[in-house]
């Protein structure tokens, strides 16, 4: 992904190890976008049209989700590829297919990477902050990890979870597609943090009824932008990642 901003951020947690997360300028013509909006034309109305609680979805709203959710993923492909090329490490990322399968089923896989033989699976989570990003990491946010509703009772952990947030309330999502905006890469955590004590089970229904997410809070008690991708290829080089 190209011009890659790296921010240094000190979160004032004596225990914490966070220090730095990653932001992009998102303009109106990026191609990421482009590609994110004409996969979504269609394919959009087949996201499941209730979210977990049993509310119907709006049209606006699953289209302003399969955009986002698609841009993100694309997003994080980017930066997984520029760190695969230039780290020199051992690893691939399958083509995934363009269409969208139920938004809540539960082998839905957003990512696949293959690192010295081995496949791993990331979940990428992207949401819309109501504060500043300083202090969505710090205090508000959380990483997001499994989770179950009532109408979901199960979901098969991931290797990976990868947090990315856009800075504006998703009631404006549509209006910043003709704006441009930044997107924040903000690390996140593997399945072993997750399932550790830092993780838990918080009823952060996240708008749905009987939402159980595993989680960790606030974010930068998890790992950093620069410290998941040492998780997800540890034999990787970072002084020779240049994030561009």
């Amino acid at each position: 992904m190209q011009n890659l901003v790296k921010h240094q951020i000190n979160c004032n947690h004596q225990d914490h190890t966070y220090k730095e997360y990653w932001s992009a300028k998102i303009s109106k013509d990026h191609p990421l976008l482009l590609n994110s909006i004409k996969l979504c034309e269609d394919e959009y109305k087949n996201y499941n049209p209730h979210d977990p609680s049993g509310r119907k979805r709006t049209e606006q709203k699953r289209k302003g989700m399969c955009i986002y959710g698609k841009l993100a993923e694309h997003a994080l492909r980017s930066i997984l590829n520029a760190e695969i090329e230039n780290s020199g490490v051992q690893a691939s990322i399958p083509e995934s297919k363009n269409g969208f399968d139920d938004l809540d089923k539960e082998d839905q896989i957003d990512i696949t990477i293959i690192v010295n033989g081995e496949p791993f699976t990331i979940e990428v989570r992207s949401s819309f902050p109501y504060a500043r990003i300083e202090e969505v990491i710090t205090k508000h946010f959380s990483i997001l990890g499994w989770y179950t509703t009532t109408n979901k009772p199960y979901e098969k952990p991931k290797d990976f979870y990868l947090r990315v947030l856009f800075p504006f309330p998703e009631r404006e999502c549509m209006d910043y597609l003709r704006k441009g905006f930044d997107l924040f890469f903000v690390g996140g955590a593997t399945k072993e943090l997750l399932d550790s004590k830092l993780g838990g089970w918080q009823d952060e229904s996240m708008k749905q009824y009987g939402g159980r997410y595993r989680t960790i809070k606030p974010i930068c008690k998890g790992y950093d932008a620069r410290q998941i991708l040492d998780k997800m290829f540890p034999n990787a080089k970072p002084e020779d990642f240049a994030g561009t």
